[in-house]
């Protein structure tokens, strides 16, 4: 426990929040691209709530591990951004998928279903959002912006340190 705060307390703030920043701010621009790649999906009405969500995620995982991990780590900061955008990939499909099984329970279309039904419904959605980050356009992006993410995030705590 003792080691752990002493990292904390190595890690500067300000590459900290920069690493928050940097990676809210892919995030919130891959909220973007979801909704304008996939007009099918009638995401416009939820774009609000996506960019909230998308942003908080990116900003809680840019704090706490990206951040964090420069100091033990290194190196260029690619390695690192892309490991950070793919835990925020994997936590943004589990958030939209269980917003989506909450919004077919509000609107009444699972009536009669059981708890597992809902766990069924949100696994589906998953896998059928995971088909969508895999679409090059998006893959590329979210790549891409994890790895400025990444580079910034080693800037700065190179620059502060």
């Amino acid at each position: 426990m003792r080691a752990k705060l002493s990292q904390d307390a190595n890690m500067p703030t300000a590459a900290r929040l920069v690493a928050a920043l940097a990676l809210g701010g892919a995030c919130v621009i891959m909220a973007f691209a979801f909704v304008y790649t996939y007009p099918d999906e009638r995401w416009e009405n939820d774009l609000v709530s996506m960019i909230w969500s998308f942003g908080i995620c990116g900003l809680i995982i840019g704090w706490k591990s990206l951040g964090r991990r420069m100091m033990i780590e290194g190196g260029t900061g690619i390695v690192l951004g892309l490991r950070a955008g793919i835990t925020v990939s994997i936590l943004i499909l589990a958030i939209v998928a269980m917003y989506h099984t909450w919004g077919e329970i509000l609107a009444g279309r699972m009536i009669g279903g059981g708890a597992m039904d809902a766990v069924f419904e949100t696994f589906t959605k998953a896998a059928d959002y995971a088909a969508f980050l895999f679409h090059p356009r998006i893959l590329g992006l979210a790549a891409f912006l994890s790895i400025c993410a990444g580079v910034m995030t080693r800037n700065a705590y190179f620059r502060w340190n």
